[in-house]
Order: structure tokens, then sequence, then C-alpha cells
């Protein structure tokens, strides 16, 4: 009676596990893996932050560096601590806070527009940095000069 019991409980977890891998959708798991479009989502941002900025908009533009970090920052940070450091996603996420009191002191377009696309490349950098492996896998620059790359656990 329990063999019975435990066959038909094997049988529904079957058809659940099956009817949840049936709700995966790979083209929406392939499309959240696009970092790059993230960045340049929030370099789209600021510069719809500098020609409001231009305009004297200020509201506007302190409201595009805000949904920038809200809306699209927040989503590259989980990746960047992994693949990176918490400290790097501390760095960038006080440069947000920075350009965001830039334009609301009235700094001058060029210094905000300056800061924006250090901010930028420094954020451009650090996509690159990760999309050559995960952060375990040994980079070239950690290989030895006689070319035998090191094994990231320490083994020989």
């Amino acid at each position: 009676m329990l063999r019975t019991i435990f066959k038909g409980l094997g049988g529904l977890m079957l058809v659940w596990a099956f009817g949840a891998l049936g709700s995966f959708n790979p083209a929406q798991a392939k499309a959240a893996l696009n970092y790059t479009e993230l960045v340049d989502e929030i370099s789209g941002c600021f510069k719809e932050s500098i020609a409001l900025y231009r305009k004297g908009d200020l509201d506007g533009a302190k409201k595009q560096v805000q949904g920038a970090y809200f809306h699209v920052f927040e989503n590259l940070e989980g990746p960047i601590r992994i693949n990176v450091s918490a400290r790097k996603n501390t760095e960038l996420e006080d440069a947000f806070v920075e350009i965001r009191k830039m334009v609301v002191a009235r700094q001058p377009v060029e210094v905000i527009e300056s800061r924006m696309n250090e901010f930028m490349a420094d954020l451009r950098r650090v996509i690159l940095s990760w999309r050559a492996g995960p952060s375990w896998w040994p980079r070239p620059e950690s290989r030895p000069r006689n070319g035998k790359a090191r094994r990231p656990w320490g083994g020989r």
C-alpha cells in the first residue's frame, strides 16, 4: 500500500516539475542577462538628463538621473557585487548620488556631463571585465609567465 502511495506521489511530483519547467521562458532569461543594454539605457537617461538640464528643467534632469539608478542600475547591482566586488558597486552607487547632487546644486553642465561620461566609462569597464567569464575563472593576467593557467581553487 505504501509503495502505491509513493508511486502516486512520485508521478504527481514529476507532473508538477514538468509544469514548472514549462513556464520557464529561455528568451526572457537571455534578455535579462544582456547587461550591455542596461548600460546603454543608463547612458540614454544621462543624455536625456543633460538635454533637460540645458533647457532649464532641473527637476526633470534630476528625475532622469534618479530613474537611471532606481529603474536600471538596480538590476546591475547584484551582478556587479557577485562578479566584481561590493566595493565597486558602492563606488558606482556613490557616483549616482554625486551626479544627482551636482544637478541639484546647479553646477555647470560641462562639469555634470564630464562626470556622467567618467561614470559611464567606468561602468562599461566593469561590465566588460566580467563578460570574459565567471569571477572565479582565471583571467589571462593571472597566468604565470610559463603560460600554464593557475587553477582558481588553488589546485595543481
